[in-house]
């Protein structure tokens, strides 16, 4: 019985699977019949049965329809097809060639000169221009101010005139003379060290007994001057004293065992000479009665020279150069 009712039921159900799929195949004829008829239908396949299995009819649905895409905003521009045809070259038409203008030959003739003119006198050249007449006038009359030149004497032309002044001073005749040396600890070290490098100046030590000390001389040995090469006209240091040089003098004192002494300053003949040959130059007839001159050493780049003369208190115009006498170690 089991058999037989299983049977059945597979006969039923085939007829009702058979039922539907012909149920929708005629719906979907209709469907097709209502479509446009442009639109081709797909083709039936074939399906090749086999001995063991029953017919069964394949339908192929179409494709579902492809969906469009939404335009963009903004459309981009269409780009320009580019012709594949090829570009030939430019030629000249047959007009052109026959419109070009003829070249024609520019000829120049040479100038000829002009023939002068007469000009008028309104057209001539106006003469030099005329000197005005002078008129009398009375002018005003100006006295010429004086200048007066700074009066620099060449001591070197008057070096045998000094010679006899200085035999004068050193017996006690003549004015006496004072020369002053700067302010500046710095510019008196500078003029110390010119006087003597350039000038010959040497340092020395006059005894209270009149005995004069070097220190070259032998210990307790005095210094018998020289007339002939150094001055007799001593000169005795004044204002703040030169550490270099005050050294010198306490060494030259140590040296001869001297109390009592005083530091001096000893010049060469010749250049006292020349100094106060310059100076009598300078002062003229006044110098053989003067009692007082008074000067003040002035070192520059030109060398030295007396500058500030004053002749028993009156001031002179004018300074006095003394030449350098260059040695090893001058240095101005």
């Amino acid at each position: 019985m089991t058999k037989a009712t299983d049977k059945v039921s597979i006969a039923i159900s085939g007829i009702i699977t058979g039922a539907v799929i012909l149920l929708g195949v005629a719906l979907f004829q209709t469907v097709e019949n209502e479509k446009p008829r442009k639109q081709k239908l797909p083709k039936p396949t074939t399906t090749v049965e086999k001995p063991s299995q029953k017919r069964i009819a394949v339908i192929q649905l179409p494709p579902p329809p492809k969906q469009r895409r939404k335009a963009a905003k903004v459309s981009a521009k269409p780009k320009p097809s580019q012709s594949t045809r090829p570009i030939s070259a430019l030629r000249p038409t047959a007009d052109h060639a026959e419109r070009q203008a003829p070249i024609t030959k520019r000829v120049f003739k040479p100038l000829k000169p002009a023939a002068k003119k007469r000009l008028s006198k309104s057209q001539k050249p106006a003469g030099p221009p005329k000197q005005a007449k002078k008129t009398d006038v009375k002018k005003n009359k100006t006295t010429p101010v004086k200048v007066f030149k700074r009066k620099v004497v060449a001591t070197s032309k008057h070096k045998r005139a000094g010679r006899i002044l200085l035999r004068m001073l050193e017996h006690g005749r003549g004015p006496s003379v004072e020369i002053a040396w700067p302010q500046s600890a710095s510019r008196r070290l500078q003029l110390y060290t010119t006087l003597r490098h350039c000038y010959g100046m040497q340092a020395a030590v006059l005894h209270r007994s009149k005995a004069l000390f070097s220190a070259t001389d032998p210990p307790g040995v005095s210094w018998k001057l020289n007339i002939d090469r150094f001055s007799g006209f001593l000169r005795s240091p004044q204002g703040a004293e030169i550490i270099e040089e005050s050294a010198l003098f306490r060494n030259i004192a140590r040296r001869h065992n001297l109390e009592d002494w005083s530091p001096v300053r000893v010049f060469p003949r010749s250049v006292d000479a020349i100094l106060l040959g310059g100076l009598e130059q300078l002062v003229g007839g006044r110098y053989s009665g003067a009692k007082r001159i008074q000067a003040r050493y002035n070192l520059s780049s030109r060398g030295l020279s007396l500058q500030d003369i004053r002749v028993d208190g009156s001031t002179m115009a004018g300074s006095v150069g003394l030449p350098i006498s260059r040695g090893p170690n001058c240095r101005v």
